[in-house]
């Protein structure tokens, strides 16, 4: 293969390259949406919760029987979004594509790099051709004008 079909090829993983890191990029932003959207509000309402037993307990304190009520009220606490199963499904699904695209970017980085080492001795290759084509141009030359 010629330097330029190599350099051809390397720029077309490349371009596939960027494609897959820009598909995982996207796809690592709606992830991240699915934790903030849902985890967010339920943040804010176990903090309530907390405040509130606070506040009971300290208005509570040493009254036996009502210290139960103020640790009952932290079981009401909310679960994270992610405990949700279509939520946690679809966040899991969104995980494994983005491995599978750090997997595709990983093959594909390393077929670059053989490309890389390919137009690299193509290149020298080609070089050596075109001076051992130079030299003989010369040596014929010579010969000529020696008649």
């Amino acid at each position: 293969m010629s330097s330029w079909e190599i350099a051809r090829d390397k720029a077309a993983k490349q371009l596939e390259k960027q494609t897959y890191e820009w598909r995982r990029d996207q796809i690592i932003a709606a992830r991240d949406k699915i934790s903030d959207a849902s985890d967010n509000p339920v943040n804010g309402i176990n903090s309530k919760i907390d405040e509130c037993t606070e506040d009971l307990a300290t208005g509570i304190k040493g009254i036996g029987c009502l210290d139960a009520l103020a640790l009952s009220m932290l079981e009401k606490k909310e679960v994270s979004g992610t405990s949700d199963v279509r939520l946690n499904a679809y966040y899991l699904k969104l995980c494994s594509e983005i491995g599978d695209c750090n997997c595709k970017i990983d093959a594909l980085e390393s077929e670059i790099s053989k490309l890389e080492q390919q137009y690299q001795q193509a290149v020298e290759a080609e070089e050596r051709a075109r001076r051992e084509a130079l030299e003989a141009a010369i040596k014929r030359f010579n010969e000529l004008m020696e008649f």
